[in-house]
């Protein structure tokens, strides 16, 4: 956005009893103690808080508004200021796997938003939002997620030894205790085999006490955290990636995992059966079953012209659909609509009360 020349504003949250503005590229970054302030039921700072937020978004003068994150925590400010402004603005549902969803802040932001968008439309159709969709049908469009492509070439795919590649948050929604277990039923058939665990998160010492209960210590790297310009690095040592989650309303690591053209197998769920296309990008197996999962890493690894083929399908088809820059057209067009819409409706507002001006004198 800020390339194509468009002025941005981002208020976010923190964990710190302080409004405070940072720089992330450029781009102006403000922080509030949203769920500070609310877990500690800190009356003086909520009120603050939205003070703050109408003077931030009244200097600022935003012409649209693009909310990401919505749960009672947020949507309770949100809410609070919103309603009051005469400017439209878009919810993106980046999850359904929140408890919150129906509360009545989370309600109202459903209704006031001009426009709804989803990152997949799987998730559109997820039971959690099955009550409330026909309250704002007319509204709904699906926005892939994009990124940006690499400058970097990928490295070649190799097979020998096998490298596998789980990378994400330690949460028990990725299922990496699930593509641990599968590695267990390869290691026979693949004496040499690796795996690389790449992320942070609570469920890490869990999968720590899982490696090694299955014996798995001397195969699996378990590399904590890595930061965002090193994580092309990692696939590129991959011959295959795994994404063994229980839910995903996209899946950013099959997009990333495709970007450097490497074949992924994951659970056929949700969001990821909408980015990976089965038999062509990647193979996808029936959730919570580490024998199937390992059966589809055996046939990659054993067919590495097959591998490599899936991976450059999958690249192509990132190149296609999933760039930032088809992402960041999408999002231009849908707030052109929701102002077009805003000014149609001040239009008709200011039509209606010429037209009550000019009865009331006429019957003066």
């Amino acid at each position: 956005m800020k390339k194509a020349g468009h002025e941005l504003l981002v208020i976010s949250t923190h964990g710190k009893p302080e409004i405070k503005t940072i720089d992330v590229e450029g781009v102006s970054v403000v922080l509030f103690p949203f769920l500070l302030a609310l877990w500690d039921k800190n009356l003086l700072l909520i009120k603050k808080i939205v003070s703050g937020l109408h003077k931030v978004i009244d200097n600022f003068g935003p012409d649209v508004i693009n909310i990401h994150g919505w749960f009672e925590g947020f949507s309770f400010f949100q809410a609070l200021v919103l309603e009051n402004k005469n400017i439209p603005f878009c919810l993106t549902l980046h999850g359904s796997q929140q408890i919150h969803y129906q509360t009545p802040a989370c309600l109202k932001i459903w209704n006031l938003a001009q426009a709804i968008n989803s990152v997949s439309y799987s998730m559109l159709e997820s039971p959690e939002f099955k009550s409330i969709k026909s309250l704002g049908r007319s509204k709904l469009r699906v926005i892939y997620n994009g990124l940006a492509w690499p400058t970097q070439l990928e490295q070649p795919l190799v097979m020998d030894p096998p490298v596998l590649l789980m990378i994400g948050r330690c949460t028990e929604q990725k299922g990496f205790d699930i593509g641990l277990s599968a590695l267990k039923l390869l290691i026979d058939k693949y004496p040499n085999i690796k795996m690389i665990l790449a992320g942070d998160g609570d469920r890490l010492p869990a999968l720590r006490a899982l490696s090694e209960q299955l014996g798995l210590n001397q195969t699996v790297s378990m590399v904590g955290f890595v930061p965002p310009n090193q994580v092309s690095d990692y696939f590129d040592k991959a011959s295959v990636v795994l994404m063994p989650s229980r839910f995903e309303p996209f899946g950013l690591v099959a997009l990333e995992a495709a970007m450097r053209a490497r074949p992924i197998v994951a659970s056929a769920i949700e969001g990821l059966t909408e980015v990976i296309v089965h038999e062509e990008t990647g193979l996808l197996v029936e959730s919570e079953n580490p024998r199937l999962l390992a059966e589809a890493v055996d046939n990659l690894l054993s067919h590495p012209e097959k591998a490599e083929a899936m991976g450059k399908a999958a690249q192509k088809r990132a190149r296609e659909l999933f760039t930032v820059e088809k992402m960041a057209q999408a999002y231009l067009s849908m707030y052109q609509e929701v102002i077009s819409q805003q000014i149609n409706i001040q239009e008709n507002i200011s039509q209606d009360h010429i037209s009550q001006e000019i009865v009331e004198r006429l019957d003066v």
